[in-house]
């Protein structure tokens, strides 16, 4: 688990024992598809609620975010961001991703020498998501496309490090309350300093964006046109764009590296896929977003990638009550803590 293989553990823990397995004291991993109903799904009341598990979801220090955030913060974040991720707004956004997807292709044929060199796909994958995320969040890019990984692309692994040994260590019984201290004194100075250099680009870009007074299609636009004390404080501001631009990057970018190496893995599938478009369109400008949402077979391939390398592996974990609740047909105690893990869920 400390290398970073924790959902490989946990599937081989549920190869062996079954649909519900005991992971680490107080937490319970379930995988079939009842128990993410009755763990995920909302219920007749509120204290019936699994809520987030306070443990799992640090909080960011300048205000809650749209993952980490309650059940009402949760709610306002998400009406408030609705409408950056409508169809509308997709359409409205489709030339500024086109613009990087562009550059994407030409990048790697520039790289891979027109075939005659490998290239590192997950990376370039990364450069892409990266780029699109922060211009819709920011309003810029980070250049990755043009100059490679940038600093802020580093420090976010360096997130992704900490992140993952400080779950480890929250799960050993008297060490999990000192998670944070521990993580610090074992990673790098480096490692320990990327949070903090997140942020403080983060409120650098955030401050350029809202002092930007021209519309455009991003994330941010609607939210900034708000009543005043009817949209985001400029402290949700920063810790939601912090999470859009972790979320919104190496997820996408995990998906689509996944999904690539399972085609090249299986060459059969890949042909059909490529048959499917280009049989599908005419020219490179009829492959829009609106008529690739049109390919079955594409969608299928995404989906496929998804289920066998999902981004979110380890599941977000939800707190059972007080009361205690019933998890696919079995009581399971108030206080216990409870994740579906997405790379074993059947």
């Amino acid at each position: 688990m400390w290398t970073g293989y924790h959902h490989r553990a946990v599937h081989e823990l549920h190869e062996r024992y079954g649909p519900v397995v005991r992971i680490a004291p107080n937490n319970l991993s379930f995988i079939n598809p009842q128990a993410w109903k009755d763990i995920y799904a909302h219920k007749k009341t509120r204290e019936q609620e699994m809520i987030k598990d306070p443990e799992f979801y640090v909080r960011n220090p300048d205000a809650p975010h749209i993952v980490s955030g309650n059940h009402e913060e949760h709610a306002r974040y998400r009406r408030l961001y609705s409408p950056g991720f409508s169809l509308r707004s997709l359409r409205e956004q489709e030339p500024l991703i086109q613009g990087y997807v562009n550059i994407f292709i030409k990048g790697i044929s520039r790289a891979c020498e027109n075939g005659e060199t490998p290239v590192d796909m997950v990376q370039w994958f990364n450069f892409v998501t990266f780029d699109i995320i922060g211009d819709l969040a920011f309003g810029e890019p980070f250049g990755c496309l043009e100059k490679g990984a940038t600093d802020w692309l580093l420090k976010l692994n360096q997130i992704e490090e900490a992140q993952m040994h400080f779950r480890v260590i929250q799960h050993i019984p008297l060490l999990g309350r000192y998670a944070r201290e521990i993580v610090n004194l074992m990673l790098p100075s480096d490692a320990v300093k990327g949070a903090e250099g997140h942020r403080k680009l983060t409120r650098e870009k955030v401050t350029r964006r809202v002092n930007y007074n021209v519309s455009r299609p991003d994330f941010m636009e609607h939210i900034l046109r708000q009543p005043e004390g009817k949209g985001f404080t400029f402290g949700e501001m920063l810790s939601n764009s912090a999470t859009l631009i972790q979320a919104g990057s190496e997820t996408t970018a995990t998906l689509l590296s996944g999904a690539l190496f399972l085609l090249l893995q299986h060459p059969d599938k890949m042909k059909k896929l490529v048959d499917e478009l280009t049989t599908s369109f005419s020219s490179d400008e009829m492959m829009t977003i609106e008529n690739t949402d049109r390919l079955p077979y594409l969608a299928a391939v995404l989906e496929e990638g998804l289920r066998l390398y999902s981004p979110a592996v380890p599941g977000f974990p939800r707190q059972v009550p007080k009361g205690g609740a019933t998890i696919d047909g079995k009581y399971v105690p108030g206080g216990v803590r409870v994740p579906g893990p997405t790379k074993t869920a059947r």
